[in-house]
């Protein structure tokens, strides 16, 4: 029997829990990059070049950001994605392991830990074709990666754009080996049901009441049931438990996490409300209109973020008005005694549909939509617009009022100034 939930989702609910208020503060701070390459006179030009029209070609390691608030609390990227961190989240991934397998021989069961050298704990910033997020040549290829990441490349065939990735290595690349494989195949179906039940635990989350009623939540509604069952939240199971033992203890990050918890309680709601007068702001206002009116000029839509809106929402929209939204995909289990199905045959039969071409007909809706969200982003692009001219427009704007946020609270920040250093 399949688990339903695997090892790299759970790591991924502990560091976002756990790094709340970080993600926070680098949404409503956007502080980033430490590299140099550009100053104040290279920020004016690329400013000047995006009120004529064109696209800086500056990609985003080259955009320095400037965070007054972020440097005082220590929260720059350089931190965060340093060679020691790096070298941390390794070594907590291996105390992880070790607390499982104690755990599972406890439980009963044989569990070998997983190799730290196959196991990816950051993504980078390039797709698997070698193009870099973002990039020009990415977003000729991609647009904004909605439409064109919907299938795959052997759904869609050689004319259209699909994705590359494997949904079948379980996050750990094409070099990862299970050493626990052969040990669970040699187990009865009942022994394996509670092999995996001792590993992941029981799913304690229920099911959102709209999806039973068949209608839609409201944006309050959808945030109250999510955070009720974040605050509800119990991990059971072997690897639950451990990824909450040891990336909750406190210092597993390299900052003191209770501070951060702390600040975000203090002053979560203050950065929330900065982060809306910084969108208010009439210098962005007037960034925002002039790059609205020269993408609407080509009969285009814009995504403004000042108001809300985005592509990823207005694409995944007309995929689902195109009938190809995430209810056309068929369960490839349907039909099927999965129970008695082994792993490898359950993943074979995912990888089959993964691979199934599309029906003319929606290759041929699929081909229309392609068509308008790579040519709406290269004329964003065109146009000054798209997240890193928009970042340019922004930063003198976010640097006066952080100033400006840190004088006015000097006394009630004192005690977090540094909090997120190494």
């Amino acid at each position: 029997m399949r688990p339903t939930s695997l090892g790299t989702n759970s790591l991924s609910t502990k560091l976002a829990t756990s790094a709340t208020a970080l993600a926070l503060l680098f949404s409503a701070c956007s502080s980033g990059s430490e590299e140099s390459g550009a100053d104040d006179e290279a920020t004016a030009e690329a400013g000047a070049a995006q009120s004529e029209g064109t696209e800086s070609e500056g990609s985003a390691e080259e955009l320095i950001f400037e965070s007054p608030i972020g440097e005082f609390l220590g929260a720059t990227e350089a931190n965060f994605n340093s060679e020691d961190q790096q070298a941390r989240f390794a070594e907590m991934e291996r105390k992880v392991q070790e607390e499982i397998a104690a755990c599972m021989r406890a439980e009963g069961f044989e569990y070998t830990p997983l190799d730290q050298g196959q196991q990816v704990f950051f993504e980078g910033d390039e797709s698997p074709d070698g193009l870099e997020w973002g990039s020009a040549d990415w977003t000729a290829k991609y647009g904004y990666g909605v439409t064109t990441q919907r299938y795959s490349q052997a759904q869609v065939g050689d004319e259209l754009v699909g994705h590359q990735w494997d949904n079948f290595d379980d996050g750990a690349g094409d070099d990862f080996t299970d050493p626990n494989a052969a040990y669970v195949e040699s187990l009865t179906p009942s022994e394996q049901e509670a092999y995996y039940g001792a590993l992941y635990g029981q799913d304690t989350f229920l099911e959102p009441p709209w999806f039973e009623e068949g209608r839609e939540p409201t944006p309050e509604e959808e945030q109250a049931f999510f955070e009720e069952q974040e605050a509800n939240y119990v991990p059971s199971g072997c690897e639950p438990v451990a990824y909450e033992e040891i990336f909750n203890s406190g210092d597993g990050f390299g900052f003191d996490e209770e501070a951060a918890q702390r600040l975000d309680e203090e002053f979560g709601d203050a950065f929330a409300e900065m982060e809306e007068r910084m969108m208010s702001h009439p210098d962005v206002m007037a960034y925002d209109d002039e790059v609205r009116s020269c993408i609407e000029g080509q009969g285009l839509e814009y995504f403004s973020q000042v108001d809300g809106g985005g592509p990823w929402e207005y694409f995944e929209g007309l995929l689902e008005d195109a009938g190809l939204g995430y209810e056309s995909f068929e369960d490839p289990l349907e039909g099927l005694d999965f129970e008695n199905m082994t792993e490898e045959e359950i993943d074979e039969a995912y990888r089959t549909a993964s691979e199934a071409p599309l029906p003319d007909d929606q290759l041929a809706a699929l081909a229309e939509l392609q068509e308008l969200e790579i040519s709406t982003a290269l004329a964003e692009r065109e146009c000054g617009g798209g997240w890193e001219q928009r970042e340019r427009a922004l930063q003198s704007v976010r640097i006066e009022m952080e100033q400006q946020f840190l004088d006015d609270n000097a006394d009630r920040l004192a005690e977090f100034e540094g909090v997120f250093g190494s």
